[in-house]
């Protein structure tokens, strides 16, 4: 078990970069709920933020999948019919204080990031994909495959939730 951490904190390490790119890109999109359009029951935010996830899980090589054009997941691991899950939300509140960072952009300023987001709930969404993406490479065994879930309404109320 030793040897997976040290191989697993290696790994990390070496793939910083890739995960800060990522988080920029997904930050920069200004996923705050909208009208209904074509497509996208929740805006078009909401919306690009779930095609941008869903592309990326796709590039790091998961199944993925989506219903009602506003919630996706991820999944590796054998296809078993029992899963494990991970929720997690794509929109975020409109900006409406002031802020002393842009908003969508990534900041990092003496060790803390800022951008909207950043913990509710991209960022935290983002590091589960990204851990399981390090656990796959790793190709480390899993009993039960892991479904990481995104959805897209949480800030207006999970009207998302029947989705899934």
């Amino acid at each position: 078990m030793k040897e997976i951490r040290t191989d697993f904190q290696k790994l990390f390490d070496e793939s910083k970069d890739e995960f800060l790119t990522y988080f920029t890109d997904l930050i920069r999109i200004p996923s705050v709920n909208g009208h209904k359009t074509y497509q996208a029951p929740f805006g078009i935010g909401p919306k690009r933020a779930l095609e941008y996830i869903l592309n990326l899980s796709k590039k790091l090589g998961f199944r993925t999948g989506q219903a009602g054009n506003c919630v996706g997941w991820a999944e590796y691991g054998p296809e078993t019919e029992d899963y494990f899950g991970v929720l997690g939300h794509l929109d975020v509140v409109d900006v409406v204080d002031d802020w002393n960072y842009p908003p969508f952009d990534l900041t990092l300023r003496e060790g803390y990031f800022y951008g909207r987001g950043v913990l509710d709930n991209k960022g935290p969404l983002l590091s589960t994909l990204f851990a399981l993406y390090l656990i796959k490479k790793q190709r480390i065994p899993l009993n039960k495959r892991i479904r990481i879930m995104f959805g897209t309404d949480e800030e207006m109320g999970s009207r998302d939730i029947p989705y899934f």
